[in-house]
């Protein structure tokens, strides 16, 4: 990748009018101004949760040897953390050690049209970089799809790709990310239907999102869209079960929680029925 002279700074502590957005095409840099250098301790740049959810997590193997790379080598100030917003898009890890450290990093600001386009981006830029497991590799392009039809406000006719901006005329969202991802019309369908349930379990239980889809705690995505069309209650008791090892897994959890509402309500119209 390469970037805009303009659109860089070293420890950038907010929006500087002395750089401007100009361009989404980034342009190859080799030469930072010493001037522009400020020490990171000195500003904060923001992290979304939202945004930092979409990446999945390094193991501590991978984030130990990061750490140890820039620790020895410094940090390459042609890879600058990428932000949108004073937001950071790209580079939370590095970020982190970074201001650990105390060390000095070069961050870009791209322009992006709106916050759907710029999730987008961090999807596609995340797919190509790294190994994610299936169900990981399902979520993005279900949330990428929720995105697309988000952002160019139908569910059916997307003219322009937020990302790229490039007329792709009148074809469907579905076929242009299904192209794009190598993946068929039902598989997309299936992974925005995935996409959309799993958002509803983590916001109804506070689970992490990469809990489930890095396996931790194991299921299905058959088994996560089941889970969220039952109530918040039942969700969060199915969770619970999952987390303290009463049960295997989510689809075990939930047969085991509905077993017990039924035998409760059994229980409870029995001795209604004694009542009277």
């Amino acid at each position: 990748m390469a970037f805009n002279d303009r659109n860089l700074t070293v420890g950038k502590p907010k929006l500087s009018s002395n750089f401007t957005v100009t361009s989404n095409k980034l342009t190859d840099v080799s030469k930072i101004s010493h001037q522009t250098v400020i020490k990171a301790s000195k500003f904060e740049i923001v992290i979304d949760p939202e945004f930092e959810e979409l990446i999945t997590p390094l193991t501590c193997e991978e984030y130990n040897g990061l750490e140890e790379s820039i620790l020895e080598n410094g940090y390459d100030k042609k890879k600058p953390i990428i932000t949108w917003n004073n937001t950071i898009v790209d580079g939370h890890n590095r970020y982190v050690i970074c201001r650990k450290h105390n060390i000095e990093f070069t961050t870009y600001e791209q322009e992006f049209p709106s916050r759907s386009a710029a999730k987008i981006w961090m999807i596609d830029e995340h797919t190509k970089r790294r190994s994610i497991n299936e169900m990981t590799r399902a979520y993005l392009i279900g949330t990428r799809f929720l995105e697309e039809k988000k952002d160019v406000g139908r569910s059916k006719f997307s003219q322009k790709i937020p990302h790229c901006g490039v007329i792709i005329g009148y074809k469907s969202t579905r076929d242009v990310i299904g192209k794009q991802s190598n993946a068929g019309h039902t598989t997309v369908e299936r992974a925005a239907k995935f996409s959309e349930a799993l958002n509803k379990v983590v916001a109804a239980t506070g689970i992490k999102r990469n809990s489930i889809l890095s396996g931790l705690l194991k299921s299905t995505m058959r088994d996560i869209v089941t889970l969220a069309s039952l109530t918040h209650e039942i969700q969060s008791r199915v969770i619970a079960k999952v987390q303290d090892g009463e049960e295997t897994d989510i689809k075990n959890g939930t047969l085991k929680v509905q077993r017990e509402e039924r035998d409760k309500a059994i229980t409870s119209l029995t001795t209604n029925s004694k009542t009277f």
